[in-house]
């Protein structure tokens, strides 16, 4: 399907004994490591992370102050803080255009990844959870064998949100790359 590529993928897996838990759960969280260690980096060259942060906090003080006039009726702080709402916009419309910079780069290579790996993996479970989840991320519970236990099994999918998660925020701090801006992390935030 994807030029071959996938069956070369999936034998390489196969031959490597990462095609079923445990080797596929690895190989998973190495593509989130991976990605998010990409997406961190092009997101600190990207993005001027100190200049977000200034942003930021100037909008949350007009925020603030915005608040506080609606709250005590105070025509004077309201009438100040409509001088700077035009302002404010600006600095979120730069915020924002700034934020999609990252998520432009990423778009295509990231949907082309999912593909690849959901020809590879399919709808196979790619780690077996030994505790029940509390949402649900695509997994399945299964009967654990010679006992009255059941075990949750996840797909890659899953998997990859829950280790992106996990890891993509750690992976963003330590490499100064946390914007501020919400989003997907290694995903994206």
């Amino acid at each position: 399907m994807l030029w071959g590529f996938d069956s070369w993928l999936y034998d390489w897996l196969a031959n490597h004994n990462a095609t079923g838990p445990p080797g596929s759960m690895i190989f998973i969280t190495v593509v989130s490591i991976c990605l998010s260690l990409i997406t961190a980096t092009v997101t600190k060259v990207l993005i001027d992370v100190k200049k977000v942060r200034r942003n930021t906090e100037q909008i949350k003080k007009w925020s603030k102050q915005r608040a506080e006039a609606i709250k005590k009726a105070d025509k004077k702080l309201f009438i100040k803080v409509k001088r700077k709402e035009k302002y404010i916009q600006r600095l979120q419309r730069e915020m924002m255009g700034m934020q999609f910079k990252p998520m432009l780069v990423f778009m295509l290579p990231f949907i082309l990844i999912f593909i690849l790996l959901r020809h590879v993996f399919g709808s196979d479970i790619v780690v077996h959870l030994p505790f029940h989840m509390i949402f649900d991320l695509g997994g399945e519970v299964e009967d654990l064998p010679g006992s009255d236990r059941t075990i949750t099994g996840m797909h890659f999918i899953g998997w990859y949100i829950m280790s992106s998660f996990a890891l993509g925020s750690l992976i963003q701090k330590t490499l100064g790359a946390r914007r501020g801006l919400g989003g997907l992390g290694g995903m994206a935030r």
